[in-house]
């Protein structure tokens, strides 16, 4: 990702593994951080695109996630480190989510068994694992597509094929349904209030927000996808 004039580099891996920012121009090395200080420093493997949120005094921190460290905040200008919450036990793939005053991470595994959802209060110093845990939920959460939060509500879709919408500052489930015959890997993304989430098979589901499920229209692709809109 590009982050003013550098672009960063996540190398987040089973083994040595750092965060880079190369100079935009010329390749040339402006900082490197290791990440093997995590709870798990040999499982480091992720695959998020990295997030830049903007703390209340416009300070930039890059929010990141894997096993080994969970949501973890560096600063993207530096590479210094933050915060970390490592209260992740399975592969992390979806990226962090800001969600108002938290930050969303979710881990799972490819059978689909023991995924589960954290939210994560901003902010802190060190290891925020004991500290800084809003909720967790456990019930048709993600491990691949990350979720989406608009208006106070996360909306996400799990890989099996259920929809769910909550009330992003507790946890309460608002709304959680089964889209039919479709399992997912690719993101869903918001266009003008409306969810669009493409399924292995190849559909476009798209969906209100809001307080009630409502499928607006379910668009044939052609042919199968794994990407993100």
């Amino acid at each position: 990702m590009i982050f003013e004039k550098t672009v960063i580099v996540t190398n987040d891996q089973d083994g040595e593994s750092f965060v880079a920012a190369l100079d935009l121009k010329s390749g040339a090395v402006v900082w490197k951080s290791p990440r093997g200080n995590g709870a798990n420093p040999n499982i480091a493997a992720a695959y998020c695109t990295p997030v830049v949120h903007a703390l209340a005094d416009g300070t930039p921190e890059l929010l990141l996630t894997s096993q080994s460290h969970g949501v973890s905040s560096i600063d993207p200008r530096t590479g210094a480190a933050n915060w970390r919450a490592p209260v992740y036990d399975k592969r992390m793939i979806a990226s962090a989510v800001v969600a108002g005053e938290l930050v969303i991470g979710s881990c799972g595994s490819g059978a689909g068994t023991g995924n589960y959802l954290t939210a994560i209060r901003l902010g802190g110093h060190g290891d925020v694992s004991k500290t800084h845990v809003a909720y967790t939920l456990k019930r048709a959460t993600p491990y691949v597509p990350t979720p989406l939060y608009l208006d106070g509500r996360l909306y996400y879709v799990s890989d099996g094929g259920i929809a769910s919408a909550i009330e992003a500052a507790t946890g309460k489930q608002l709304w959680s349904e089964r889209l039919p015959r479709a399992e997912f890997f690719g993101s869903p993304v918001l266009i003008d209030g409306k969810i669009y989430a493409p399924s292995v098979g190849g559909e476009m589901f798209v969906l209100a927000t809001g307080d009630a499920f409502q499928q607006l229209a379910r668009n044939p692709l052609g042919e199968g996808t794994h990407s993100t809109p």
